[in-house]
């Protein structure tokens, strides 16, 4: 008979740890089984008992669906109101440039009338002059 812990021998060691890990993972899951309040399946109750309980699973999957599609909505709303709010960001940007080339333009057309004015009082000059320039020319 074969020593499985001989020194060339891995196979008993091998089937030790995977036996260990497999009793691990079975105790970590009776574990959030229990933690969880689902439990271990009682086969001695009535089918009534079966109804009622299956009946209360699925008004609680239905409650937390309800409250999934609400959860959903809400974070789409949110999405929504992000971008509004992005939106209304650049609308107040561009309202704000706006202001500033309408500012500019006031500028511009202060700056055209004054030189309007300006040319007025030339061409007025001019016009004196020549009429002045006239009456010589026809007393000489």
């Amino acid at each position: 008979m074969k020593d499985p812990f001989a020194a060339g021998n891995n196979a008993g060691i091998t089937a030790l740890l995977v036996g260990l890990i497999l009793l691990v993972f079975a105790a970590i899951g009776m574990s959030l089984l229990v933690e969880n309040n689902v439990g271990l399946p009682d086969f001695s109750s009535s089918s009534e008992d079966w109804v009622a309980r299956n009946d209360s699973l699925r008004d609680k999957v239905n409650h937390l669906e309800r409250k999934i599609a609400a959860y959903r909505r809400q974070q789409a709303e949110a999405g929504e109101n992000r971008k509004k709010a992005e939106l209304a960001k650049d609308l107040l940007r561009q309202a704000a440039s706006a202001r500033e080339e309408a500012g500019i333009i006031r500028r511009l057309i202060k700056s055209e009338q004054a030189s309007l004015e300006l040319l007025a009082k030339g061409k007025e000059e001019c016009r004196l002059r020549y009429r002045d320039q006239i009456r010589l020319n026809a007393i000489a």
